[in-house]
């Protein structure tokens, strides 16, 4: 009854000094049904899946990842690099490459290349050019994310 009152049966929010009082106070057995009332609702639902896409996303199994070219050809600049997977299981990694000013990470302009299906230890390439026009840019890797949820970059 305290933790509907300080929750859904508020009018307004939650009283979050209630629930870690309720919560602190609660046996090994009482935590363990909290938990498992909570992936219930949570994580067996369509909103649990989309928390679980997005937390993937945000936390990319283990790699190292790194350029191994940055060349120009006309107009474009053409990235060219390497991911390990340093993880113990087969993973998905999306990799954004900045091309940025030398000597900076200002992106003037950036790319995303989805590396499926890499298993532990193994080390795939990965390419993407860019039309940056006459601009001078290096290229680094921005950053590494694992799966796209559902196929939607949430950075864009």
């Amino acid at each position: 009854v305290r933790r509907y009152a300080a929750g859904e049966g508020k009018t307004f929010g939650t009283d979050e000094d209630e629930f870690i009082k309720i919560l602190t106070r609660a046996s090994v057995a009482q935590m363990v049904a909290i938990q498992k009332c909570y992936e219930r609702k949570y994580f067996n639902s369509e909103y649990g899946s989309l928390l679980q896409a997005v937390d993937e996303f945000e936390n990319p199994a283990p790699h190292d990842a790194a350029i191994t070219s940055c060349a120009r050809s006309g107009d474009e600049v053409i990235a060219r690099g390497t991911l390990t997977n340093t993880s113990d299981s087969t993973s998905t990694y999306t990799v954004r490459v900045f091309f940025v000013r030398p000597g900076t990470d200002n992106a003037r302009h950036q790319a995303n290349v989805v590396i499926d299906d890499v298993a532990p230890g193994q080390t795939k390439t990965f390419e993407t050019t860019r039309n940056v026009g006459e601009l001078d840019l290096e290229c680094i890797v921005g950053a590494v994310r694992g799966p796209l949820p559902y196929g939607v970059d949430p950075g864009t």
